[in-house]
Parts: structure tokens; sequence; C-alpha cells
């Protein structure tokens, strides 16, 4: 995977995991919901519940990403193009 916010992915925590605990952690976020082609796919969510949040520093690293806007969904290539 090569995008910028790769640092939630490491070696305790797979990058779905890191994406289930930020996600409530916006303000005004009280629920998540995910599309899994099969029963055993929930498992990573699940296994998120009562997790605690992610850590200031990876919180802060996500904020300073999203203000800076540092890359664009291309609509053609349907994914996320990094800009760094």
């Amino acid at each position: 995977m090569s995008s910028p916010i790769v640092f939630l992915s490491r070696s305790c925590q797979k990058f779905s995991e890191g994406a289930y605990r930020f996600i409530p952690a916006n303000l005004g976020t009280t629920s998540v919901l995910g599309g899994f082609p099969e029963g055993s796919a929930s498992e990573p969510a699940a296994s998120c519940a009562g997790a605690p949040p992610l850590s200031e520093e990876d919180m802060v690293r996500l904020d300073m990403m999203s203000r800076s806007n540092i890359g664009t969904w291309s609509t053609s290539e349907s994914q996320f193009i990094a800009g760094l």
C-alpha cells in the first residue's frame, strides 16, 4: 500500500483496524458501517469495538494531512492519488 496514511498499518494493527478506530474519533460520528462480502470479513471491525482511540500522534498526522489536501480522488482511476 503506497499511501500517505500507510502508517495506520502496523504489526499490531491492520490498516482497516486503524480506520475503524479513527472514524468514531470524529466529532458527531456515532456509527460506523462496513460493507462486508461475507461474515468473516467483519472480524477486523468487530475487534475494534471497545478499542482505545488512535494515539494523539496519529490523530495529529491525520489532521495535518487533511488540512494540507495532500491528494485527490481520481474518478477515472477510482482511487486516491497521493500528492506526496
